[in-house]
């Protein structure tokens, strides 16, 4: 467990997903409550909230940051014979800036290849 912790804390960003098998949708589920404790004792939070099992409730999570934006999990049931269902979700991620990068570079008719060998041969 500990190295577990010392990746979350020295992650500047970070998603967990999986099956983690907690009924986090029932509130009295002491084992729920003491695993949505712990991510919150971390700064998580856990972003699905609509079911994706067969016995509707949320077992399949995807876990970030407190600070980090989900716009939305869906479940999408693309599997008729799974008792689980897929979860799509959009992160809120920005595409970074393209940098402009000048070239300068000189004009190749301008350069005396006689002397340009010459140096070289030195």
């Amino acid at each position: 467990m500990g190295g577990m912790v010392t990746i979350i804390i020295s992650l500047d960003s970070l998603t967990l997903t999986g099956d983690y098998n907690f009924h986090v949708d029932v509130e009295d589920d002491p084992d729920a409550r003491a695993f949505l404790d712990l991510l919150t004792s971390m700064g998580l939070k856990q972003d699905v909230n609509v079911p994706t099992h067969e016995s509707s409730h949320m077992l399949d999570l995807m876990i970030t940051r407190e600070h980090d934006l989900v716009i939305f999990c869906v479940p999408v049931a693309d599997r008729p014979h799974m008792d689980h269902t897929s979860v799509f979700c959009s992160p809120n991620i920005t595409k970074p800036d393209c940098a402009t990068k000048i070239i300068r570079y000189g004009r190749l008719r301008a350069i005396d290849f006689d002397a340009l060998c010459q140096d070289v041969e030195k």
